[in-house]
């Protein structure tokens, strides 16, 4: 199973403990006009394959990582692991950076 950076970033932010779905789309995002909207089949179909794959599970509201989870992330590079951002958040910093 590939350990993409939308996972990682997921995945890594639950190795600290539950977590909400505001918690979690806002590490997802980092944009807070981007974590206000309406919008979010990008982050909820990430969720959903995270649960597919029973890498992490939901329960009364708050994601959890599972064991395969963890050994998932733990086999992943530490750098890159500390490092990583979704997408989403690169491009929300790009388009702070070029004031749009």
């Amino acid at each position: 199973m590939k350990l993409t950076l939308n996972r990682m970033v997921l995945l890594r932010e639950l190795s600290s403990g539950p977590k909400s779905w505001r918690d979690l789309r806002e590490v997802y995002y980092g944009d807070p006009e981007r974590i206000a909207s309406s919008s979010s089949t990008s982050f909820c179909n990430q969720l959903h394959k995270l649960i597919d794959l029973c890498l992490i599970d939901k329960a009364d509201g708050f994601y959890s990582i599972t064991q395969l989870g963890k050994e998932l992330i733990a086999g992943g590079d530490p750098t890159v692991v500390a490092a990583a951002k979704t997408e989403a958040r690169i491009a929300a910093e790009l388009r702070k950076l070029l004031g749009r």
